[in-house]
């Protein structure tokens, strides 16, 4: 059972599609990319810094939530303030919401300052780092008829950028390959 609160007739909660400031990117797609996997790389060689999460709750740095309806995968993060983050490569085009507090988010794009209650659609390809101002609640939604989280991550989830341009092209093949009844 939902709970919610009416003022005035509607629910007073507004979704933001802009960010609070966005500064576009001056760099390259192949820039960003070797940039933010050095970033990443330099990250997990920290003694202090979670190399991934601790099984499928997440850490005390990012608890995770799962759950499944017909044909969706919902992801639930939390992520504490002051934490830095990278973002997996994503392979499916899906929304994601932020519904509690605010971060910085680098990506191909450039950089945008985002405060919750937010909305937007992750790309296929895109990956993100995320400094984490105040406690963050960011939900993906995946589509799926998978019900099983590490099934899903490897669904929706490339292992690097080269796994995600051999999953490109294997789609574009196999859409060619559909489009010409085969």
């Amino acid at each position: 059972m939902a709970t919610s609160i009416i003022l005035n007739g509607t629910s007073g909660l507004k979704l933001h599609k802009k960010p609070v400031y966005t500064t576009p990117a001056n760099w390259t797609e192949e820039e960003f990319k070797e940039g933010i996997m050095k970033i990443e790389g330099k990250m997990k060689e920290d003694p202090k810094s979670l190399k991934g999460y601790e099984g499928e709750v997440g850490c005390k740095y990012g608890p995770l939530k799962h759950t499944f309806t017909d044909k969706q995968y919902i992801r639930e993060i939390t992520m504490v303030t002051g934490s830095l983050w990278t973002s997996q490569i994503h392979k499916i085009k899906h929304p994601f919401f932020v519904m509690q507090g605010e971060c910085t988010v680098l990506s191909e794009l450039g950089v945008s300052r985002i405060r919750a209650p937010y909305w937007g659609v992750t790309e296929p390809g895109t990956k993100r780092l995320l400094y984490i101002h105040e406690e963050t609640v960011w939900i993906t939604v995946h589509p799926t008829k998978k019900k099983d989280v590490n099934s899903v991550v490897d669904e929706v989830i490339a292992k690097d950028f080269d796994d995600f341009e051999n999953f490109e092209a294997l789609n574009s093949i196999n859409e060619i390959k559909l489009r010409e009844g085969e």
